[in-house]
């Protein structure tokens, strides 16, 4: 069993030394690579191939058992074969019927070696093609990975990559993009701003994308494509596409674009670790500008003023928070608040954004005097940033665990500083009412204000158990939804008929619920005290919840 790099069937039956072999069956898979040749003269040898194989046989081990004729190309095909070769007229006649219609059926190629052709003369010619074509896909590789590493000893970045790259494939058309949300389109008769580019852009934009092949409309003409992560070991840093403009990509084509995006993981490795450096320093002067004493005021506006924050002028402060419970989470947001802070900006270089901690800190500046409409540019520019970047550079698995909470307009170290805590607590408290808004504005948050400024947890706590305790223990104990039936009520003003409506229950039900409700606390709902401390229990209960 000889493991080579692979030759199509058709191909192979193209070459001189194999114009005897005949193909009786299963012309719909001739595309199938052959990356190595087995022979099977045994009846286990099922358990021993791999994928890629071309399998020669007499069929001796089985001549004699027509079932096991009848399941040989159904488990070869599941195996992932390229084909089956059976030389006929020493062990049996002719090839079984059963076996071609399978054949056919699976579109899984079964040829005919003639009665005087050896097993040597069909192995040898495939193995020197093999050998052959994987020598020269070594040698074009190599001289690629030469010329890309010349390329990045002399500074050269991912357009000059995409460059050598396309000039290597016949100029097909590349595109490499990055994490950070870049991308190069090369050649030059190309650029980002053509229509289907953008298109094509936006869709393999997604966090994790990965190898294969599809097909894009491209100037109004299907065209096909490959395309393979840049990664570094389990970390993906990006993705390269090449779009088969001029030629189709061949499996020796695959082997250059596999080595590019080695070359390019380096090059933004590289990059991400001097951004990194950057990225800190920068990080730390704003987290010292949300600690700072306001005191020291007059000792940070020259280096505000450097990162383009002027404290003389209000700042409305937003925070994009992301939460997550798992260190592989953690790492996976980190890398994707990366392409979110890139993107700010580039597409609002008036906004300061930085990370702290588990968010995202957006500092947005606001226009001396700024009225209603100013702020209302804000709220729009903030919406923008929610469709335009977090959601669309958010895996799906990853959505979820980022919102969006604003605080109020401030000026000054000490406003800007109260614009961070109530952006931090509008996240944390919206995150929790309202989940699927995904932004919270902290003038908006009402009596959740108040509750969320409390600082005695462990009374909070205490509140909740003695007026709503019972309501739980019923319904963990009787699996009712007293607890849910109240809530609604009161998000309904207490008109039952809205009640029924929105829980899908019965009139009666409702009655009977509440009836229960008012007994087991001692509580009327028509005392307004008492429906006070109920519903403030609920909401504090909403918010105390992790």
């Amino acid at each position: 069993m000889i493991h080579c790099a692979g030759v199509s069937l058709r191909e192979m039956l193209a070459l001189p030394s194999l114009k005897q072999v005949r193909l009786i069956a299963g012309a719909g898979g001739l595309d199938k690579v052959v990356r190595s040749v087995n022979i099977m003269e045994v009846p286990d040898i099922i358990d021993w191939t791999q994928a890629g194989e071309l399998l020669l046989t007499t069929v001796y081990s089985i001549r004699h058992d027509s079932t096991a004729q009848s399941r040989l190309i159904p488990e070869l095909a599941v195996r992932n074969l390229a084909g089956l070769a059976i030389k006929p007229g020493r062990y049996i006649e002719k090839i079984p019927n059963i076996m071609i219609e399978q054949a056919n059926e699976f579109n899984f190629p079964l040829l005919e070696i003639p009665y005087d052709v050896s097993f040597p003369d069909i192995l040898n010619p495939i193995l020197s093609e093999i050998s052959h074509q994987q020598l020269a896909i070594i040698q074009r590789a190599d001289e690629v990975h030469l010329h890309l590493n010349r390329v990045v000893l002399e500074g050269g970045d991912m357009q000059d990559i995409a460059g050598v790259l396309v000039a290597s494939l016949n100029n097909n058309l590349a595109i490499i993009q990055t994490i950070s949300n870049d991308a190069v389109v090369a050649p030059q008769e190309y650029d980002s701003d053509h229509q289907d580019i953008q298109k094509f852009i936006a869709a393999n934009s997604r966090y994790g994308t990965g190898m294969g092949r599809g097909k894009v409309v491209l100037d109004g003409k299907e065209t096909g494509y490959f395309r393979t992560a840049i990664c570094v070991g389990k970390k993906w840093y990006g993705t390269i596409s090449v779009l088969e403009t001029k030629e189709p990509v061949s499996r020796c084509d695959e082997v250059t674009i596999e080595r590019t995006a080695a070359v390019a993981a380096l090059v933004l490795v590289n990059h991400l670790a001097v951004a990194s450096v950057e990225r800190r320093y920068y990080n730390e002067f704003l987290n010292e500008i949300l600690i700072a004493d306001p005191g020291e005021e007059k000792n940070l506006k020259g280096r505000a003023r450097d990162l383009g924050i002027d404290l003389h002028n209000s700042h409305v402060v937003a925070t994009i928070c992301f939460h997550y419970k798992t260190d592989e989470r953690a790492e996976e947001c980190q890398l994707i608040s990366q392409r979110i802070i890139q993107g700010l900006r580039e597409k609002f270089p008036d906004i300061v954004a930085g990370f702290k901690l588990d968010s995202i800190v957006m500092f947005i500046p606001l226009p001396k005097n700024a009225t209603g409409k100013d702020i209302d540019k804000v709220r729009e520019k903030i919406k923008t940033i929610l469709e335009q970047l977090v959601v669309r550079l958010s895996r799906p698995s990853t959505k979820e665990y980022s919102y969006i909470g604003v605080g109020r307009p401030g000026s000054g170290l000490a406003g800007i500083q109260s614009s961070y805590r109530e952006a931090m607590q509008a996240c944390q408290i919206g995150r929790k009412i309202w989940p699927k808004e995904r932004i919270c504005y902290y003038d908006a948050l009402g009596i959740w204000r108040l509750l969320g400024n409390i600082q005695d947890k462990q009374e909070l706590h205490v509140f909740i158990d003695e007026t709503l305790g019972k309501i739980l223990q019923y319904d963990q104990e009787k699996g009712a939804e007293l607890l849910k039936t109240l809530e609604v009520y009161f998000e309904c003003n207490g008109k039952l008929k809205k009640v029924t409506e929105k829980m899908f229950v019965h009139y009666n039900t409702i009655l009977y619920r509440l009836d229960r409700i008012q007994q087991i606390t001692g509580c009327s709902l028509e005392d307004a005290t008492a429906c006070l401390n109920l519903h403030l229990a609920l909401k504090l209960l909403k918010i105390m919840k992790d």
